[in-house]
């Protein structure tokens, strides 16, 4: 018996907040996967596949971890915790991660609680990368796991998961936006059924996924809307500067010291100003953010410049895919570039009711709860919501 699924009509409003960035991830799709997919209709296939690209950067997973440091991951594991305990019964003693990448929320879960943690990644660097830091986490193998697989496999979760008759999980998590590399609906539905063979019935999944406003307020069909880019510093200190210039761009016809030079002082190109001239422009512009080459997020510490989005990706309103260009550049402490990653990224974008009737298909999940971020207090139409985070509990 499914209850009727929880539905806030957005608000009228000219701009969300920007969004906590979607994870990145290496093509979650592999072609063997993809045959066992009933056929798709005709406007499902996107645009620029053929020019789309693995994300090159995932297979330097410190160098991602660094452009994501930013995000405040001990609130984010007490919201988990929280959704539990809300939406489920008794104790969290296994806990899945779904293309977990670093696994820092896996990590400070299990360190928070005792609970066994798996982290499932389609990335051998980036598990190894995970497993480096829950060591120094000074967790064990007995704590935390780390298994390669496919999240859309058929059976391809259930067999690696429960190989140790250790049982079900308790609770599972798709954070940072990864289920939007699931192109197709069945992709994401192949991944709803997989996952439900390893919780147990009662078990919840929580979704962590772009704010539908970003679909329907048309801000992907907007060449601006969805650019964002950042600079981050190993320490996790981050400036943010929301607008640029079409003709700031990593990986353009630049070597790599006049690279550097633009996306470090950017000024000519209307993207970083310096902070004086930032100053005197706050009044006409609260979206453009300063970022000074002298200022603390460069002394001494890599850093990492985020390109997220560049005018001219492609957004198909059919499929709801968006090609996002993702660039990484990682600079060293002497400010010098050290590394350069640009990739095209495929993202679909769900709303909420593709969620609820992926989740009925399944079978086995339904829709308890619906947040505007990682805070049981917004809802989705809230003033302070720009992301959807979904709550389905696994029934029996």
């Amino acid at each position: 018996m499914h209850t009727r699924l929880p539905i806030h009509n957005l608000s009228s409003r000219s701009s969300l907040k920007p969004p906590i960035i979607s994870h990145l991830r290496s093509n979650a799709l592999r072609t063997s996967s993809l045959a066992a997919f009933p056929a798709a209709p005709f406007w499902s296939s996107p645009s620029r596949s053929s020019s789309s690209t693995t994300c090159n950067s995932y297979a330097a997973p410190e160098v991602y971890d660094i452009a994501f440091s930013f995000r405040d991951f001990e609130s984010e594991v007490a919201f988990l915790l929280a959704a539990y305990q809300t939406h489920s019964s008794g104790p969290l003693s296994r806990f899945l991660e779904v293309g977990c990448g670093p696994a820092r929320h896996s990590i400070l879960l299990s360190q928070a609680t005792g609970a066994t943690c798996i982290g499932l990644d389609l990335s051998k660097e980036m598990l190894a990368y995970a497993a480096q830091q829950a060591q120094q986490a000074n967790l064990n193998s007995d704590k935390i796991k780390f298994i390669q697989g496919d999240m859309t496999s058929p059976g391809g979760i259930s067999s690696l998961v429960t190989d140790d008759n250790a049982g079900l999980v308790d609770a599972a998590a798709i954070m940072l936006g990864t289920l939007s590399h699931c192109l197709t609906n069945g992709a994401a539905l192949a991944c709803f059924k997989n996952i439900a063979e390893v919780v147990r019935p009662g078990g919840i999944l929580i979704l962590e996924l772009s704010h539908p406003g970003e679909l329907f307020g048309g801000s992907f069909l907007d060449p601006l809307d969805f650019v964002d880019c950042w600079e981050v510093s190993e320490d996790g200190d981050v400036e943010f500067a929301e607008k640029r210039s079409s003709s700031f761009q990593h990986g353009d016809e630049m070597d790599p010291e006049q690279q550097a030079a633009a996306e470090i002082q950017g000024k000519e190109e209307g993207f970083f100003d310096d902070k004086e001239e930032s100053d005197k422009d706050e009044q006409e512009s609260e979206s453009r953010t300063s970022i000074d080459k002298s200022s603390k997020i460069s002394d001494g510490m890599r850093r990492v410049l985020v390109e997220y989005g560049r005018e001219g990706d492609d957004f198909d309103p059919a499929t709801q895919i968006l090609q996002r260009t993702v660039g990484l550049s990682l600079f060293s402490k002497e400010g010098e570039l050290a590394s350069s990653d640009v990739s095209v990224v495929p993202q679909r974008h769900f709303s909420l009711q593709e969620i609820d009737l992926l989740a009925r298909a399944s079978g086995k999940w339904v829709v308890k709860a619906v947040y505007g971020n990682l805070d049981e207090n917004c809802p989705l139409d809230g003033e302070d919501a720009y992301r959807m985070v979904v709550v389905l509990q696994r029934e029996a």
